[in-house]
């Protein structure tokens, strides 16, 4: 009779997919746990701003890429606290967080000012 004890936690790897810096509100970001979980879900990963709309892809009960939107401009990051999941054997996982994405979601705003001739200079400013 051979008995196999599982005492390694999942430990995730999140990363923001897409281009850093960036002018998107919406952003995809992969996570990966390593092994099998079971019971991922929207509510397990915390982002720094926006909310986390939907699991758009399972690849695998190791790898998911998630739908974050309204995301603000700032240095964004996305978190999965410890605990939030398990794998089968009923092990906890790490905690982990990505690496920072600068966010810029504000558009230039034009200036338009005359002159006393009349002409006006244009000019770009955030």
């Amino acid at each position: 009779f051979l008995r196999i004890v599982d005492r390694v936690a999942p430990a995730p790897t999140i990363q923001v997919l897409g281009n850093d810096p960036t002018g998107q509100s919406e952003l995809q970001v992969e996570v990966n746990f390593g092994e099998p979980v079971v019971g991922f879900e929207t509510a397990d990963l915390v982002p720094s701003s926006g909310t986390v709309e939907q699991i758009i892809t399972n690849v695998s009960d190791t790898r998911f890429v998630v739908l974050v939107t309204g995301v603000a401009s700032d240095s964004f990051t996305a978190t999965i606290p410890a605990g939030s999941v398990s794998d089968p054997a009923g092990n906890g996982n790490t905690e982990a967080t990505s690496g920072a994405v600068l966010v810029d979601v504000v558009r230039p705003v034009p200036q338009i000012s005359a002159t006393a001739s009349g002409f006006g200079a244009a000019k770009m400013s955030r």
